[in-house]
């Protein structure tokens, strides 16, 4: 959206509209370009403006161009044309630095590049007094630089003009902690640092990068999130490939996470309808999954699965005494109080409260046959885009994504809050790790889970697919979108060919963690680099410290053919169609 000038400026409203301003989109032969560049620091190496380098050597720069002086700067006329220096500022905030310069990668081979100085490895190795990773804060001197370069041959490659430097940050704000609930004590650590953000800037707030110890593919997640967005059309976080190097020492390839942020649902929603409007206001409900033991962090943990507690008011799924809250809300806090009461109406929905048939009688809102009524179609259609939620869980359930949809610890649900004073209601599955194969010792084979969840390991799935799939319309609408993944997309030649693209963009880095192909990683990673060639280009299943990662083509081939016969199963006794054609690009009745 082009940038609407006022008469006006101050460098505070400059450094609010632009935040970050690419120079390598910025010909360097326009004016605009050389206005840019005389605001940058060449020192910090840096092809992005950012900071003091737009409030201050920006503002500079324009004042200059008209021959002004003083706290403001002349962008509009009298008579409503623009100045020279609106003339320039129009076109350089057309280089305005977004969100995709972080997950989107610029060039053929590149990588981003974490690289934190003199910061305390050992402390961050260490945990306090409750068992908790210890947070480690930077002394003067350390620093942090986020940037793209080539993933190799060599282990570090420094920043370069080409690509520049998305993040620079030094002295005592930098910090690193450990991130991940599983994976908190792992050798190879996730890590988390917070990131000097300004409010409703498209810099991440926090840096989350996390590990591949249980992925010898090592592009599960970038698999899911790019089958969730492209094939499924359902939002779904983004992965940038990062190299973290801590004090000169190279610590391995992690997944760079995208946060839960109003900017990342905005991104994930215009990748598959560049049309859809997201309002202001963005509530996103991350769940929280325990045994109702208190939390250390403060606050009494439950299960997030959107069964009706009590008086369905928002107090019921809400802990007021500050600590970890089972629905933890992530976006629009200074609206907490809206945004839990907008909760508690969708879980009243999803559990079929208060619905009434085409007459006007109230249905018992313990009859278990009202999920399967005309009026729970309508009240679920109303308050959620339910054919998106419906097809994210025919992702789950084709991809075996058992930590997101049997103990679903990685998940979140969405409410967009509009004019109209109506929230609507969306999926989020997050960190799709757990997917396409991966099981520990003990449990079943994924590959050959239910499709309908009716039998299996589902005493922890969420209230909300069973109550969906009780309702004929919405179960032939799973059912029939399943079949159609299998007769197009999900299949081991079209998944694999995204497991090599995915893999291509890794290798390189990730075999830089060990000296010989058999040999350990020194960055404490589980598997070998023989064992991640073997796994990505021969198809081995690997079988390591308990846990079994079966090759994803080979998955996918038995998930197709398990779940083909699972539905003919079906489809003798139950013969409802949703009569949508998928076949002819539609997704929705």
């Amino acid at each position: 959206m082009p940038l609407k000038l006022p008469e006006r400026a101050n460098p505070e409203w400059l450094l609010k509209q632009l935040e970050a301003v690419s120079l390598k989109k910025l010909p360097g032969t326009s004016e605009a370009g050389r206005v840019a560049r005389q605001a940058n620091d060449p020192k910090s190496g840096d092809a992005l403006l950012r900071g003091d380098e737009i409030s201050k050597g920006l503002f500079e720069q324009l004042l200059a161009a008209n021959g002004e002086t003083g706290g403001e700067v002349t962008l509009k006329k009298a008579d409503g044309t623009l100045t020279k220096a609106g003339e320039l500022l129009t076109r350089i905030d057309l280089a305005k630095a977004t969100r995709d310069g972080w997950f989107e990668v610029p060039k053929k081979g590149a990588v981003l590049y974490a690289d934190f100085r003199d910061v305390d490895m050992g402390f961050f190795r260490g945990n306090d007094a409750k068992g908790q990773p210890i947070h480690v804060t930077g002394v003067p001197s350390s620093s942090l630089s986020v940037y793209w370069a080539a993933s190799g041959p060599q282990h570090y490659v420094p920043p370069s003009n080409d690509l520049g430097v998305l993040y620079f940050e030094r002295g005592k704000s930098v910090d690193l902690k450990r991130s991940g609930n599983t994976s908190i004590n792992d050798p190879a650590a996730s890590f988390k640092s917070e990131l000097k953000a300004p409010d409703e800037s498209d810099v991440p707030e926090d840096f989350k990068a996390k590990n591949l110890n249980r992925d010898p593919s090592m592009v599960r997640r970038d698999l899911s999130s790019a089958f969730f967005r492209e094939t499924l059309k359902v939002p779904a976080q983004r992965y940038a490939p990062v190299k973290w190097f801590s004090n000169g020492w190279y610590q391995g390839v992690r997944d760079l996470e995208e946060p839960l942020d109003k900017t990342m649902w905005s991104s994930a929603v215009k990748s598959i309808d560049p049309k859809r409007d997201v309002p202001k206001d963005v509530y996103i409900f991350k769940a929280q999954w325990s045994w109702g033991e208190k939390s250390l962090a403060g606050g009494h943990l439950d299960k997030a699965d959107l069964k009706f507690k009590g008086d369905g008011s928002a107090n019921q799924y809400r802990v007021r005494d500050g600590g970890m809250q089972t629905y933890d809300l992530e976006t629009g806090k200074k609206k907490a109080d809206e945004a839990y009461d907008e909760l508690a109406k969708l879980i009243s929905v999803v559990n079929g409260k208060g619905l009434e048939d085409e007459a006007g009688n109230a249905i018992s809102d313990t009859d278990p046959k009202r999920f399967n009524t005309p009026a729970f179609r309508k009240a679920m259609e109303a308050k959620m885009d339910v054919y998106e939620v419906l097809r994210a869980y025919a992702g789950l359930v084709m991809t075996g994504a058992w930590d997101n949809l049997i103990n679903p610890s990685n998940f979140a649900w969405v409410a967009e809050k509009g004019k109209s004073g109506d929230a609507k209601w969306s999926a989020l599955p997050i960190d799709l790790d757990s997917t396409w194969g991966i099981q520990w010792d003990g449990q079943p084979a994924w590959q050959d889970l239910d499709v309908l969840l009716r039998n299996g390991p589902t005493e922890n799935v969420p209230v909300i697919w069973k109550n969906l799939l009780a309702n004929d319309h919405f179960k032939a609408y799973a059912l029939d979108f399943m079949e159609h993944l299998m007769k197009t997309e999900f299949t081991p030649s079209k998944i694999g060919a995204k497991v090599d693209t995915f893999w291509a963009r890794k290798s390189e880095a990730a075999y830089l963690e060990a000296d010989t192909p058999t040999g350990a990683p020194h960055t404490q990673r589980t598997y070998t680099n023989d064992e991640l060639y073997k796994h990505n280009k021969e198809n081995w299943t690997i079988r390591k410290n308990g846990l079994n990662a079966i090759a994803i083509r080979e998955f996918v081939e038995w998930r197709r053919a398990s779940a083909t016969w699972q539905i003919n199963q079906i489809r003798k006794d139950f013969h409802v169609k949703s009569g949508v054609d998928f076949a002819g690009g539609k997704v929705e009745p």
